[in-house]
């Protein structure tokens, strides 16, 4: 029982997901979840100040840079690209090398105007749905026992289905982010009984139908859950 109910509550927590991401990009018309948005008749100080901000570049430029300067350098450090140089008997990667090559390739991508906007959509979406799973997860968390919630050493097949599922919600916000999502969802909806949207559909039921027939069945333990 404790299988099951472990199972029903993260199946639970992949349709708030879905709920949340289709929520986000159809601005709660399908979902009603819509982002709470400010009267912009009264202001305040700290409006005025974000506005500034935002006048002043801040977050078209600095910001973006600063995000990419950090990712590049991080990745540069971590996986010592360019080599490593000997101090005191103990090695360390070339940091003065790596930091020019992260603030060249922060120069270069806050220089394309395009890409920074694609970092200013897509950045506020994929923090909503961190706040959505966290939230998620807080609410639960307190009205179950912890060993429910180990998702990574309870069920295989969940751990796929969540890996799945943010990879697809981060296809998503990246499609949104380039302004390519409206577009194939006009196409689909407009062409939802054409030939080539009935024939994918058709082949992912096949496929769908086919992996679900193939499966093999999994080895029960001696309590009789599977591993």
């Amino acid at each position: 029982m404790a299988g099951k109910k472990s199972n029903f509550i993260w199946y639970a927590f992949a349709l708030v997901v879905a709920l949340a991401v289709i929520g986000l990009f159809t601005d709660g018309g399908i979902t009603g979840m819509q982002v709470a948005r400010l009267d912009t008749a009264s202001t305040t100080p700290l409006d005025n100040a974000v506005q500034f901000l935002r006048d002043f570049g801040f977050f078209n430029v600095v910001l973006p840079f600063l995000l990419v300067f950090a990712i590049v350098f991080g990745v540069l450090e971590k996986s010592k690209l360019f080599g490593v140089e000997k101090i005191d008997r103990t090695d360390y990667p070339r940091r003065n090398l790596n930091a020019i090559v992260a603030f060249c390739v922060a120069f270069f991508v806050v220089a394309a105007a395009n890409i920074t906007g694609v970092i200013q959509a897509t950045i506020p979406q994929i923090a909503f749905v961190l706040v959505v799973i966290i939230s998620f997860l807080l609410l639960f968390g307190s009205l179950i026992g912890e060993e429910q919630m180990n998702l990574w050493e309870k069920s295989k097949g969940l751990r796929y289905t969540f890996i799945t599922a943010i990879f697809v919600a981060m296809a998503l916000i990246l499609l949104g982010g380039f302004g390519l999502l409206g577009g194939i969802l006009d196409y689909v909806v407009g062409n939802f009984s054409g030939t080539v949207v009935t024939s994918v559909i058709l082949v992912v039921v096949i496929v769908l139908a086919m992996w679900f027939i193939s499966k093999k069945p999994k080895p029960k333990t001696s309590g009789g859950e599977n591993k």
